[in-house]
């Protein structure tokens, strides 16, 4: 169901081996006049088997300037097939869409069946229809893993003169495909619940699924074309080139910095424009795609990704400094932009400047990010960039292991009880610098837990915190924190028991799950440790290891201890490869993996010398 997209997302992951729900039927119909006018007819019958199903029976959609719900039914069955619910939309919530920092026209309407007696069954038929559309809502008949379909059907109807676009994924000889030049029709059949063990993520990309979107459109009177990506970066630029006019203080103040050098004259005017700013998302009608006129960013000093761009761009253009719009699919762990169907698929801008070296990257909606960083938000995937009659698909920027670097240095006093305090003393760089915006926008009791949970001290205490980013425009920050652990080495007798390496576990840095048999690192990563460690005076090292050192196609592990008689200093080095490692690579990482578990599982152990 179409509906499911917008919360799927956050819903966890099931009970492996159990059928939460079945779709016994399911049908949308797309009836498309003209390239601005369209009805979605969708009918929906589902099987709610247990409590963790009910989500599926839930109906949800979504109005705005743009799109309205015009019927909307949800009947409820019990176990009997005895009608016990009818439900309308006067039935149902309605709730504002709306985010953080969003002012927008879209509603969202939930009618929920609520009924608890399992099984029971539940149908929906609605109607909705549009005026004006980009684009269209991906097919997927199996949405999630413990449902099962019985049947599905995607209809799309339209004139003989309008064209139309679809990319079929994983659309096997169970489904069947009828294209009769104005009806194209998908359907597929018995879908079992998977009992795979897999990542979300995983399992989407194995789902049949077809992508839909029309080569022309039309919205608010504005006509655009997604035949070619030249086609659709040449729409998006004709809604945001309109003429504008800078205030004569900003023009004064570009004056001043034209003679210096380019890479200066950018920095400043990002800094000039993050100081009189602030991000505020405007998705009134057009405005998901057409910019607010830069005199009103100036006037009233807020805007969207589109108007905060478009005013820098603006800004750069007096310079005499050429920049380019960059359209991206934003967010942690969201799906690529495909590349070979051009189609909306962005809901993000910012802004590229090419220079005879590199390109310089401008997120223009933080007022803390430093120039030609992007961070994790944009990072490494397909993006449009945008020029006149050129747009194309490039790669974003990709924060590697050289670029994300973490530096500890910890200090660790260790008393003869053994317990300990530790000074540790942080650099992160490349796509770790994300963290200090947490830092710096977090209430307090937030920074407070996510400061305990970087730790895997059965009993600390968090004595002293602080950070600061020592030079500004460069993506680097440093955290301090004064640590009193009780217990962090074991007493046994005379002899301490302390872990081999006794500050963040090496596995912190690697996401795995053995249950779903992945080992994952979505951004390359560096981890230098140095651990100084004063000894009790009374204690020595009774077993000084050697040199341990890992090499693989993964990545690489070193450890290295000096002891001086009273200071011990250990050395770690981890550098760990991007990658998803799962099937064959799983097993392969896995040893990688253990390899260094058994390293760092190992006790370092001090003698007493009395």
């Amino acid at each position: 169901m179409l509906k499911l997209v917008i919360l799927l997302i956050a819903l966890p992951l099931c009970c492996y081996g159990q059928e939460h729900a079945r779709i016994l039927d399911h049908s949308i119909q797309y009836t498309i006049y003209d390239n601005e006018k369209a009805e979605i007819d969708e009918y929906y019958k589902v099987i709610i088997n247990s409590e963790k199903g009910e989500f599926y029976g839930i109906f949800q959609d979504y109005t705005d300037r743009f799109r309205k719900i015009t019927e909307v039914t949800v009947d409820v069955y019990d176990q009997n097939g005895k009608r016990v619910k009818r439900l309308k939309r006067n039935d149902g919530q309605e709730f504002g869409f709306n985010p953080s920092y969003e002012i927008n026209d879209s509603k969202v309407l939930v009618i929920r069946p609520e009924y608890k007696q399992y099984p029971y069954t539940v149908e929906i038929t609605s109607k909705v229809k549009l005026n004006g559309f980009i684009s269209f809502s991906t097919w997927v008949p199996r949405p999630y893993f413990n449902i099962a379909v019985n049947h599905s059907k995607l209809i799309v109807s339209r004139p003989t003169d309008f064209k139309i676009k679809f990319k079929e994924d994983n659309i096997t000889g169970t489904t069947q495909v009828v294209d009769k030049n104005t009806i194209t029709q998908y359907e597929i059949s018995n879908l079992p619940h998977t009992n795979k063990r897999l990542r979300y993520e995983d399992f989407y990309e194995e789902q049949p699924k077809v992508y839909v979107s029309p080569e022309k459109f039309r919205l608010d009177n504005s006509i655009g074309s997604s035949a070619s990506w030249k086609d659709f970066g040449n729409w998006f630029l004709s809604l945001n080139h309109d003429p504008y006019e800078l205030t004569q203080k900003t023009k004064d103040f570009i004056d001043s910095i034209k003679l210096l050098d380019k890479r200066v004259i950018i920095e400043r005017t990002y800094e000039y424009m993050q100081n009189r700013t602030r991000y505020i998302s405007i998705q009134l009608g057009i405005g998901g795609f057409k910019s607010l006129p830069t005199e009103e960013v100036e006037k009233f000093g807020y805007g969207d990704c589109k108007a905060l761009t478009t005013y820098m761009k603006n800004m750069l253009e007096y310079a005499n400094v050429k920049s380019n719009y960059i359209l991206a699919k934003a967010g942690k762990d969201v799906p690529d932009v495909l590349k070979d169907f051009p189609s909306n698929q962005f809901n993000h801008v910012f802004l590229g400047i090419p220079t005879s070296k590199d390109t310089i990257f401008l997120e223009c909606t933080s007022q803390i990010l430093p120039p030609n960083y992007i961070g994790s938000f944009t990072d490494d995937r397909n993006v449009l960039w945008i020029e006149d009659n050129n747009s194309s698909i490039v790669r974003s920027r990709i924060y590697n292991q050289l670029a994300n670097i973490q530096n500890n240095n910890s200090k660790i006093a260790l008393e003869d009880n053994g317990n300990a305090s530790i000074d540790l003393e942080t650099i992160n760089e490349g796509a770790l610098y994300d963290e200090i915006m947490l830092y710096k926008l977090s209430p307090t009791d937030y920074v407070k837990d996510h400061n305990q949970n970087k730790f895997n001290y059965k009993d600390f205490t968090i004595k002293k915190f602080s950070f600061d980013q020592p030079v500004k425009n460069l993506p680097a920050f440093k955290i301090k924190y004064h640590l009193q652990i009780n217990n962090l080495a074991n007493l046994v007798g005379t002899k301490l028991i302390l872990p081999m390496v006794p500050t963040t576990p090496f596995q912190k840095y690697i996401d795995k799950d053995d249950l779903m048999r992945f080992y994952s690192i979505k951004r390359g990563l560096t981890i230098v440790d140095e651990i100084s460690i004063q000894l009790p005076q009374n204690y020595w090292i009774y077993n000084l290891p050697e040199l341990s050192e890992i090499n693989s196609d993964f990545g690489s592990y070193k450890l290295s201890y000096n002891f001086d008689g009273s200071q011990l200093k250990i050395n770690r080095k981890l550098i760990l490869l991007k990658g998803d490692y799962t099937k064959d690579s799983y097993e392969q990482f896995k040893v990688f993996y253990q390899k260094i578990e058994k390293i760092e599982g190992r006790k370092l152990i001090l003698n007493s010398k009395t």
